[in-house]
């Protein structure tokens, strides 16, 4: 009975789904156009096929550790944050802002002769995300005197040049982002003449050793894979946008 409320009486892909397979059914004769993108919009809802495109591209670059290739900088891009003062500032950022901010916490404390930058703007009048990620590394015992901000950048390109312009004697940088994004990211930050040492943290796709149970029930969380999959792919076909 659990594994029946779990994954189909309360899971809203399941009734998603069955919606999608009855709009196929009651549409088969009279609007067959309108079978094909219902049929598409299905095939999404299962976590099978997109977990293994997402776990194919995160898998690129290997875990950063300290016997790999050293750079003097270790940056970490934004990906949101919400300066809600009642909040002490790790409480301010969750998901993926978390994990490149600890992973970036992480490679800090085994390479402490590197800065540590935070990167990315917040709304105007507010703290920038950067700021926030900052606050953070503090709490988490960094000093002040290596952790520096890039606070205006508002995409990943932007990143890049404002980086660069900021520290103009940089050669190389340990690039921290989440490991979908790590592939797009490197190539925008090598336009800009940086050697990239990938640093992925984030993993959206991760597998149990003892296999996994339900791939194929319907899933709202395989529509977000795709949503990041394809922003991903988007970017890199728009020259890295």
């Amino acid at each position: 009975m659990r594994f029946l409320a779990h994954n189909l009486l309360l899971n809203p892909g399941f009734w998603i789904f069955c919606v999608l397979i009855g709009g196929m059914v009651l549409n088969y004769k009279k609007r067959l156009w309108l079978v094909f993108p219902l049929a598409i919009m299905a095939f999404m809802l299962f976590p099978k096929p997109i977990q293994y495109l997402v776990e194919k591209e995160e898998r690129r670059f290997p875990i950063w550790e300290s016997h790999q290739t050293y750079a003097p900088y270790i940056l970490v891009l934004g990906a949101g944050g919400t300066p809600e003062p009642s909040l002490s500032p790790m409480l301010r950022i969750s998901g993926s802002p978390y994990h490149r901010v600890m992973q970036g916490i992480r490679i800090w404390h085994q390479v402490p002769e590197a800065l540590l930058v935070f990167s990315s703007a917040g709304r105007p009048g507010y703290p920038s995300q950067a700021e926030m990620y900052a606050e953070v590394a503090r709490e988490w015992g960094v000093p002040d005197s290596v952790i520096r901000i890039v606070p205006k950048p508002l995409n990943t390109q932007e990143e890049a040049r404002d980086f660069v312009a900021a520290f103009p004697e940089a050669k190389s940088v340990i690039l921290v982002t989440s490991a979908l994004h790590i592939p797009r990211a490197k190539k925008i930050f090598e336009k800009q003449g940086l050697e990239v040492i990938p640093a992925p943290s984030d993993f959206r796709v991760k597998r149990h050793p003892a296999g996994e149970g339900f791939g194929w029930v319907p899933s709202m969380e395989a529509m977000m894979l795709w949503q990041g999959y394809l922003h991903e792919k988007v970017g890199i076909l728009l020259l890295g946008q």
